[in-house]
């Protein structure tokens, strides 16, 4: 514990006094000194690492701003390619329904033209078989002798 002299005729220095030896105070000083020194080195070390690293960080930003830009834009093109399949699947689905609608008409009329053969097919099994003078005969002469049949009347016609 170091007690410094208080008395009266050291109370108009008021605190201004020299306990140790001046070479002991410039040594202090020059450590002092040199401590700062030093301090002011690492200051500067830790500046010049600082503005490295907020260059890297803002080339950091401009890398993850332009990826972000480029992942926009392939979310963008990739949206638009879904969209366009989603497009083609209801337009392939809806030219397959319409063709299945196709062909359930087309077998619908099948399986009519079919029962319609059918019914002419049984509508000819049970025709009596009487013959049918074809059209393109010709047709049968009048008998000779004046063109008057026993069954015909004054005017050539039949009765």
């Amino acid at each position: 514990v170091l007690l410094p002299p208080c008395c009266l005729p050291f109370c108009c220095l008021s605190g201004v006094y020299v306990l140790g030896r001046p070479e002991v105070y410039q040594r202090q000083l020059h450590g002092l000194r040199h401590e700062l020194r030093l301090r002011e080195e690492d200051a500067a070390r830790h500046e010049a690492t600082s503005r490295e690293a907020l260059n890297h960080l803002e080339s950091v930003r401009g890398e993850l701003d332009r990826f972000t830009g480029m992942w926009s834009e392939e979310r963008r093109k990739r949206a638009e390619v879904e969209e366009g399949w989603e497009a083609h699947r209801a337009q392939a689905a809806e030219a397959l329904a319409a063709h299945l609608r196709s062909l359930a008409e087309e077998r619908e009329a099948r399986m009519q033209a079919e029962a319609r053969h059918v019914q002419a097919s049984r509508q000819l099994a049970n025709m009596n078989d009487v013959p049918e003078q074809p059209r393109w005969t010709k047709p049968v002469p009048k008998p000779p002798g004046g063109g008057m049949s026993p069954k015909s009347d004054a005017g050539g016609r039949e009765t």
